[in-house]
């Protein structure tokens, strides 16, 4: 898996390529502490090519949203399917996170 990180602004989108499980965290938390290093506190996790997540991955999510939210940022998905939506209704981190359907409504959501 890789993830790549873009920036927007003070906007910064991390796109999961693959799974974001506990073989293939390491690069995720790397980037996400990268972001959090530059004082990025408002992201977009981009969900658009997301195949699987696991336990492990729904907890770096919700760490994420806890260190950004902390410094009075956001965390926010975009591009989730209908089995990642459904995971996070189960377990109710869908009332944590905006979801948007594209990538340009999460980052126009920051505006």
């Amino acid at each position: 898996m890789a993830t790549t990180t873009t920036e927007y602004g003070n906007v910064s989108v991390l796109t999961v390529n693959g799974e974001l499980t506990v073989d293939t965290i390491e690069t995720f938390t790397q980037k996400s502490s990268e972001c959090l290093a530059k004082r990025h506190f408002d992201a977009i996790i981009d969900c658009s090519s997301l195949t699987q997540i696991d336990s492990v991955g729904m907890e770096a999510l919700v760490d994420m949203l806890k260190a950004c939210e902390d410094e009075l940022g956001a965390v926010k998905l975009c591009g989730a399917d209908e089995t990642t939506r459904k995971i996070l209704e189960i377990t109710r981190l869908d009332r944590r996170f905006e979801m948007y359907e594209n990538l340009e409504a999460a980052v126009q959501s920051f505006a």
